[in-house]
């Protein structure tokens, strides 16, 4: 460890001259009466922060653009429903006239006109199966100076 100084604390004598003395203010006469002073009108001070005006702008905005919202959500809900209805008034439709086409023909009489005709069912009908090969198309040997000449003009086209 390294060694520390000795330290001796002196004790505090104040000694006639060695403390500050206080200065003596001089005194002022004061005036009987005060004066009255004129006062200047109070003015009104508003604050306005910039940011807390921007933030409620904002707010506004993404209220109304929310509204808008919930008004467009309703309306495609209403079309959404008037397209449903729609398409349910299609298809009844569709079955009233898939009706009227099944009934407009009858089955016996079109057997007749088939049987006159000479025609036969399609499980009747005698099937031919044909295999078909298609010819290989003859490739041509290329001199070496076509190959040379192919390769050119690919390299440089």
């Amino acid at each position: 460890m390294a060694l520390q100084p000795d330290i001796q604390y002196v004790p505090i004598c104040y000694v006639d001259g060695s403390a500050a003395r206080k200065l003596e203010r001089p005194v002022y006469k004061t005036p009987a009466a005060p004066q009255p002073r004129s006062r200047k009108a109070k003015r009104i001070v508003v604050a306005i922060d910039p940011v807390a005006i921007f933030g409620l702008l904002v707010a506004m905005v993404l209220l109304i653009s929310m509204v808008s919202g919930f008004v467009q959500y309703a309306v495609a809900q209403e079309q959404n429903r008037q397209m449903s209805d729609y398409v349910t008034a299609l298809e009844l439709e569709k079955a009233q006239l898939e009706q009227i086409y099944r009934e407009g023909y009858d089955l016996d009489e079109i057997r007749d006109f088939a049987d006159a005709n000479g025609m036969v069912p399609a499980e009747q009908a005698p099937q031919i199966q044909i295999d078909v090969q298609l010819p290989q198309p003859e490739q041509q040997q290329m001199t070496f100076w076509e190959s040379v000449s192919t390769f050119l003009a690919g390299l440089f086209a």
